[in-house]
């Protein structure tokens, strides 16, 4: 005798979202989709992920091109920066 209704989709719980159980393991399959968004985005080699050299320069050309910085210590710091 076969009895249906019972184990994994009984009632539409568990993987098919209904009930208490259902609910609470579909909010935890959420949070961890976006644990791992997060951890791609801002990880090493995410998207818009720059170096911290790069971060560098640009702060380096935005202080040149606001006149903080004269062309010659321009030069010379990035040569500097660019160094291995």
């Amino acid at each position: 005798m076969m009895m249906f209704g019972r184990g994994w989709f009984a009632g539409g719980s568990c993987l098919m979202g209904g009930g208490f159980w259902g609910g609470l393991m579909m909010f935890g399959l959420f949070l961890i989709a976006v644990a791992v968004i997060l951890l791609i985005v801002r990880g090493t080699g995410g998207f818009g992920n720059r170096s911290k050299d790069d971060q560098v320069l640009d702060d380096l050309k935005h202080r040149y091109a606001n006149g903080e910085l004269s062309e010659e210590e321009y030069l010379r710091k990035k040569e500097v920066l660019k160094k291995p």
